[in-house]
């Protein structure tokens, strides 16, 4: 709890580390560090109110800030942004994509709009990085995956698995079929973790 005084002020802009240009300087951007240490606040105390403050005012400005995940993980109590997640659905970006619909599917519970966005990302052409990230999220929706199934079951039967357009080394294959697995597990089972 020692920690939570500091991370206070760094959320609040009140503290800023040295490396961060002045806030007088019209040419500097807010620090995105605001966000993470209003999330660490909140894991410290237990107290939302400064993480759902500062993670509602990154997401409602849009893309651009590491935001997502910090706010998926308020879960329900970050629901009012919901409206600003669902826009960052169709961002052209697969990484707030991705995330987007895991906030989504953590803020409201509602799998339709999360499901698509990630199926849209398994079943690409263009290459990604976020395949990793897309098992992951399939798996903690669990159920109302449903819809993945049998593209994950295509997936796995495939000999030509790529990431991001290149093809697998053994052990990445390796990680991504144990991922795929464990979501499809996840699906059948019912054992998302929402």
């Amino acid at each position: 709890m020692r920690a939570a005084p500091r991370l206070r002020e760094l959320a609040e802009g009140v503290a800023l580390p040295a490396s961060v240009p002045s806030l007088r300087d019209p040419r500097a951007l807010p620090w995105h560090g605001t966000q993470t240490a209003a999330w660490a606040h909140w894991r410290v105390t237990g107290d939302h109110r400064l993480a759902l403050r500062a993670l509602g005012a990154a997401v409602e400005a849009g893309p651009g800030r590491p935001h997502l995940p910090y706010l998926a993980d308020l879960g329900p109590t970050a629901s009012r942004h919901a409206g600003a997640v669902r826009a960052l659905l169709d961002s052209p970006g697969d990484w707030t994509r991705v995330e987007a619909a895991h906030a989504w599917w953590r803020l409201t519970g509602e799998p339709g709009p999360a499901v698509a966005v990630l199926l849209g990302e398994l079943t690409s052409d263009r290459p990604t990085d976020e395949l990793p990230t897309v098992l992951r999220h399939l798996t903690a929706i669990g159920t109302p995956a449903a819809p993945a199934v049998p593209v994950l079951e295509a997936y796995l039967g495939g000999h030509r698995r790529r990431l991001a357009g290149t093809r697998l080394t053994p052990l990445e294959d390796e990680r991504l079929i144990a991922a795929a697995t464990a979501a499809l597990t996840a699906i059948r089972g019912g054992r998302g973790d929402g």
